[in-house]
């Protein structure tokens, strides 16, 4: 009888050593999964100092709560180190439930796209802006040509 309870003592260390070993790999495939899901993330994309383009809603945000938002619809953007200049048509009240700041000037309607330029350092918002107003504002803050061509190409 002696040899019995020891054969069961194996038993049941070579079965928790069993458990253990699936307990191990199950865990390890969750962190992979969770890890693969956070490095493979499509929905925002970090612009720097706090601002993300959010790709299912297509606007830009900051995490601050005293920074102004660039509110849907992105149609193009770029970015740098210093700046982030954006293109977008905004969308009317009635199709989107983002609450609008009373301070945008949308001056041509919600028909006509608009551009914007975010200096990220300073968290410094300019827009809405027409065309022309968004291209001198650029030339003055030194905005690099390239991002500035990016929303013209990306419109036509």
């Amino acid at each position: 009888m002696w040899h019995l309870e020891n054969m069961d003592i194996k038993f049941n260390k070579i079965n928790l050593k069993k458990l253990l070993r699936v307990l191990n790999a199950i865990i390890f495939f969750c962190f992979l999964f969770l890890l693969m899901l956070f490095l493979f993330d499509n929905t925002t994309k970090e612009l720097g100092n706090g601002y993300k383009y959010y790709k299912d809603l297509r606007a830009i945000m900051c995490d601050g709560l005293e920074t102004i938002d660039i509110v849907p619809t992105i149609i193009a953007y770029s970015f740098d180190d210093i700046f982030i200049v954006a293109k977008q048509r905004p969308r009317s009240y009635r199709e989107f439930t983002y609450t609008y700041d009373e301070n945008y000037s949308y001056s041509k309607g919600l028909e006509v796209e608009y551009y914007w330029l975010v200096i990220k350092k300073e968290k410094t918002v300019f827009g809405p802006l027409l065309l022309e107003d968004f291209e001198s504002l650029c030339k003055n803050n030194k905005v690099s040509s390239k991002m500035v061509d990016v929303l013209k190409i990306k419109s036509e």
